[in-house]
């Protein structure tokens, strides 16, 4: 039995908003775990996080209740009632937190078992396996990073409530100093996240050739179109053009319905994402293809299938629905294979990276007393991007963009030299 599972739903009465919980103890009460909920709800679900953040910050404390489970403790009952963690605990939910999902479930597995616990590596101590099997069980730095720093912060709002605001015992005094330290020793082991902020190379897009590239090859007329039907040839420049138009994300795409465009506005109305429902502009071609895909195909699925049931946009030539996303992924994997290798990949995603540099040189083309302010730039990219309001995403991309204005103005100015001349 697992020890803990993630829940998602959706509120079906309301405005569909997704809701995200930790349920099942280790003997498979289906009863959601209060602490890490109440937690969950306050700090990000009331902040405006979006689920998916919600879903691996309650992924990290099912882990560490995980491990505390394995050395015989309830970490909820030691973090709002007990001793919290001494040092040697530190080291060892340190140790699971890094290791991927399949390791820490072997050790918790065992430890039900009643196996005894050494001070040997996992892979040994539960005959995992060889050496080389010991190498792939680890989550990757920056997973392990989040994992330490999302605990550390919930350990943290613990001690808050426990000890803050109000007179201490010396005991107590004793016990939220001690707290403090295990804490700060707790984030101290946390792999530095410090790059994560200046990884433009990750915020790298297509140039505009190659976009323009991509848009001959998906358009359905096109001799390079490496799809046969004409049905899937519309779908598919029509999800492109979706795309392209907005930097949605891929499954606020996939998941489109009949009636999230408009073709008399030209917008695209997205309901379903991880983070913000919005409605973003899209260009005539867009609304163009829409209107072309919906008359000529969509309307013509054969009689009865589910796409017109349930409205859903993309879907197969028998009206099934694609709601993963995987027909997208397809899509890219083709064009890939004809426009040749690039240093970069083309992916869905990387439509959303295009539309964020080509802001930028939207804006860089303005007359200075047209342009926005950074702050104005960012506001820019959280509305239309759907973003939550203290998402760094936005900060990012405007520190990529001062770097680029930045390399540019030097090059600029060293190229007005002539070294030549005296």
């Amino acid at each position: 039995m697992p020890a803990f599972r993630i829940r998602k739903f959706r509120n079906s009465t309301g405005d569909g908003k997704a809701w995200v919980v930790v349920i099942t103890d280790s003997n498979g009460s289906p009863a959601p775990h209060y602490y890490p909920n109440l937690y969950a709800t306050i700090n990000y679900d009331l902040m405006g996080r979006s689920a998916h953040t919600i879903d691996k910050v309650l992924r990290a404390i099912g882990m560490a209740k995980m491990w505390a489970e394995t050395v015989g403790k309830d970490l909820d009952v030691e973090l709002s009632e007990g001793l919290f963690l001494n040092t040697s605990d530190v080291i060892d939910l340190v140790r699971f937190l890094g290791l991927n999902a399949a390791r820490q479930n072997a050790e918790y597995q065992a430890s039900i078992a009643g196996v005894t616990r050494n001070v040997v590596s996992s892979g040994k101590r539960f005959g995992l396996g060889s050496p080389d099997n010991e190498k792939t069980a680890t989550a990757t730095a920056i997973e392990m990073g989040n994992r330490i720093r999302w605990l550390a912060n919930y350990a943290e709002w613990h001690r808050r409530r426990r000890f803050d605001n109000r007179k201490l015992s010396a005991v107590e005094s004793h016990l939220n100093e001690s707290a403090k330290a295990s804490i700060a020793e707790l984030r101290a082991k946390a792999p530095s996240s410090s790059f994560r902020w200046h990884d433009d190379e990750l915020l790298e897009a297509p140039d505009i050739e190659i976009l323009r590239r991509i848009e001959g090859v998906l358009h359905p007329d096109s001799a390079d179109n490496p799809f046969s039907a004409s049905f899937v040839r519309w779908r598919n420049y029509l999800a492109w053009r979706l795309l392209f138009d907005t930097g949605a994300r891929r499954g606020e795409v996939s998941s489109a319905a009949t009636d999230s465009i408009s073709v008399s506005k030209y917008r695209f109305s997205i309901f379903q994402s991880k983070t913000v429902a919005r409605t973003v502009p899209i260009i005539r071609d867009t609304a163009d293809a829409f209107d072309h895909f919906f008359n000529e195909y969509w309307l013509n699925l054969p009689e009865g299938c589910d796409a017109h049931r349930n409205g859903a946009l993309f879907t197969d030539v028998k009206g099934q629905a694609l709601t993963s996303g995987k027909f997208l992924n397809r899509i890219f994997l083709a064009v890939r294979k004809i426009i040749g290798p690039q240093p970069w990949n083309v992916t869905p995603h990387t439509m959303r990276r295009a539309w964020n540099h080509i802001l930028s040189v939207k804006i860089d083309r303005l007359p200075e007393e047209k342009r926005y302010s950074p702050e104005q730039e960012a506001q820019i990219r959280i509305r239309l991007m759907g973003w939550s309001e203290n998402s760094r995403q936005a900060a990012r991309y405007n520190r990529r963009h001062i770097r680029e204005r930045s390399d540019r103005l030097a090059q600029e100015m060293m190229n007005e030299i002539n070294m030549n001349n005296e």
